[in-house]
């Protein structure tokens, strides 16, 4: 029987197969050739989802935020709307609109998780002092797929990174409630990037 692969499949298996000889400077090129290819089964999917008024109001809510809000403040939210739905839906209509490439899950490992209604290619900094998520553009680090692949024997197919730090509101916090000697220029340094943990997909 042929698995049906699924949004998030589809987007594995163009990373799965990258060609091995694939020069760094072209892998853009590709990536963005096979996302294009694939665009119609991608928009099949998402067609063939059943129309739900809960899951519209879910959708629409995370569209106009940027907080990355947890399960528990988009049922809190979307409850307004609709006063009978329970938690456990909230959930599994984020899990199906992260299936199907709608939205993004973040997972950090600190807390709960997340949802991204941004699903193009970026990073996030976790404050490790009031727990907020927020996005860091920065320029791609897709190499270090490269530099792992050359201490591994097997194949790697992909990394996961996030960044832990205090954010500009944290820090300002911090800085009125300290003495003066220790001052930081939040103007300059928006984040104050601690470390950075990455994992393997698989």
């Amino acid at each position: 029987m042929t698995r049906k692969l699924t949004t998030k499949n589809r987007y594995l298996e163009i990373f799965r197969n990258i060609p091995p000889a694939l020069d760094i400077s072209m892998l853009g090129d590709y990536i963005y050739k096979e996302i294009n290819n694939n665009y119609h089964y991608l928009q099949e999917e998402r067609t063939l989802m059943k129309y739900s008024r809960q899951r519209e109001c879910i959708r629409g809510f995370l569209a106009d935020r940027h907080d990355h809000p947890t399960a528990e403040t988009v049922y809190l939210n979307v409850k307004k709307e609709f006063p009978n739905i329970s938690l456990g839906t909230v959930y599994r209509n984020l899990s199906l609109l992260t299936e199907v490439g709608e939205i993004q899950k973040i997972s950090t490992g600190i807390g709960p998780d997340r949802f991204d209604w941004n699903t193009t290619p970026h990073y996030h900094v976790l404050c490790t002092r009031c727990g907020s998520v927020m996005d860091l553009k920065m320029e791609s680090i897709n190499h270090i797929n490269i530099l792992a692949g050359n201490e591994y024997e097997g194949r790697i197919e992909g990394h996961i990174a996030y960044f832990l730090g205090t954010c500009k509101a944290c820090l300002q916090q911090e800085a009125g409630n300290q003495h003066p000697q220790r001052e930081y220029n939040a103007d300059s340094m928006e984040h104050q990037i601690v470390t950075e943990k990455t994992q393997n997909i698989y």
